[in-house]
C-alpha cells in the first residue's frame, strides 16, 4: 500500500506561499521507513488531516497525483479546505479523474469502465447491445470493468444474416468483431 502525504503552508501577508511536499511510503520498505510513515500519519491527524483510501477496480489500476504513478490501493492525506486532483487509470479502460476532498468518505471505491471497440466484416453493420442500437462498425463503447453478467452483441445489415457475440465484460478481450454471412 502507498501513502501520499500532502501539506500545504500558507504564509499570512500580502505574499501567500504555498509550500509542498510529498512523501511517498511503500510498505515493502525498511522498518525506518515504515516508522517515520507512521510518524506522518500520527502529524497528519493532530493537524486535522482526513485519511482516505483510494480502491479501485479493476485491481491492476494506477492512481496519478501530482505527476506522480502509485498502483492502487493509495492511502492520501488531505487538509481541511484542500482538494487533490487524481487520475485513475487501467488497461483496456477509460481513464477517468476525481477529486479528493477534506469531505470525501473513505475508503473511497472508483470503478472504472472498460472500453470495447466492435468491428465487423463487411464495415457499417449496424450493432446492437442486449437489444439497444450503439451505432455502426467500427463503434466503441464502455461497460463497467466489474460486469460478469453476459452481454450480447447483434450485428445486423442489409443483405447479410444476423450475427450474434456473447461476452462477458469483465473478461471479454477489448476488440470484438463478427463476419457477416450473405443471406
Amino acid at each position: 500500500m502507498t501513502a501520499i502525504f500532502s501539506d500545504f503552508l500558507f504564509i499570512p501577508a500580502d505574499l501567500v506561499i504555498l509550500f509542498s511536499f510529498t512523501i511517498i511510503f511503500n510498505w515493502n520498505q525498511s522498518l525506518m521507513i515504515r516508522l517515520f510513515s507512521i510518524l506522518l500519519t500520527l502529524i497528519a491527524l493532530t493537524t486535522g488531516c482526513h485519511h482516505v483510501i483510494v480502491q479501485v477496480i479493476p485491481d491492476d489500476a494506477d492512481v496519478t497525483v501530482g505527476g506522480d504513478t502509485f498502483h492502487a490501493p493509495v492511502d492520501i492525506y488531505v487538509l481541511p479546505f484542500r482538494t487533490i486532483k487524481a487520475t485513475v487509470s487501467a488497461k483496456g479502460c477509460a481513464p477517468m479523474e476525481t477529486d479528493i476532498e477534506y469531505s470525501t468518505p473513505s475508503p473511497m471505491g472508483i470503478l472504472l469502465n472498460k472500453q470495447f471497440k466492435v468491428v465487423s466484416e463487411p464495415p457499417e453493420a449496424d450493432v446492437f447491445l442486449n437489444g439497444a442500437h450503439i451505432g455502426q462498425t467500427p463503434v466503441e463503447f464502455q461497460l463497467p470493468a466489474n460486469q460478469h453478467e453476459k452481454a450480447v452483441l447483434s450485428f445486423r445489415k442489409s443483405a447479410f444474416l444476423e450475427e450474434k457475440l456473447d461476452f462477458i465484460p469483465a473478461t471479454a478481450e477489448a476488440t470484438l468483431s463478427a463476419k457477416l454471412k450473405l443471406e
